[in-house]
């Protein structure tokens, strides 16, 4: 919440022409809601329980799939804050035989603060992710683990954007090339 994520996301869509999943519209959506209604529930209630988002990242997981069929890539946009989720996501991938990358955005938390202040006041944005509830979702954030340096990215993203994308587009050539090099030896 207030890492950067969708920035980073809409960013990468716009630039590599990617589908974007985002786990805030598609929870509004669920809920029946349009994406810029509000709903500043208390941690873990109504809309964010954990039962509403378990059947958030299932819906988001059935539509990757259904992306990947087709042969389009998929940038899921959320928090992943669960371990099993991101398995999740993993298996899915490798099931229709499509590439991984998990995008761990991380910053300090006065950026985080001073970014959701700022988004709190922008029309039609869908997050409800507030200050007051963050200490909490800090809490509840299952530790990265199991993704090997292929898979996973931890990425500052108190830095610029165009530094962040930029740092996705590196980790991506070099796993590449890593990849091309097996390929030929």
């Amino acid at each position: 919440m207030g890492t950067g994520k969708s920035a980073l996301a809409r960013s990468l869509a716009e630039t590599l022409g990617w589908e974007w999943l985002r786990v805030d519209v598609l929870r509004k959506e669920l809920a029946q809601l349009s994406p810029g209604e509000h709903r500043y529930e208390t941690f873990q209630q109504g809309i964010y329980s954990p039962d509403f988002s378990r059947r958030t990242y299932e819906a988001l997981l059935h539509r990757a799939g259904t992306l990947l069929r087709e042969g389009k890539t998929a940038l899921l946009d959320g928090s992943f804050k669960k371990q099993a989720d991101r398995k999740a996501a993993w298996a899915l991938a490798q099931e229709n035989g499509a590439d991984f990358l998990l995008i761990e955005c991380q910053c300090a938390e006065e950026e985080i603060q001073k970014r959701l202040a700022r988004r709190a006041g922008e029309k039609g944005e869908p997050s409800d992710g507030r200050w007051e509830i963050f200490a909490d979702q800090k809490k509840d954030y299952d530790r990265v683990e199991g993704f090997g340096a292929d898979l996973h990215i931890p990425l500052d993203t108190g830095r610029p954007l165009e530094e962040c994308v930029g740092g996705v587009f590196q980790h991506l050539l070099r796993r590449g090339g890593r990849e091309l090099s097996a390929a030929w030896h």
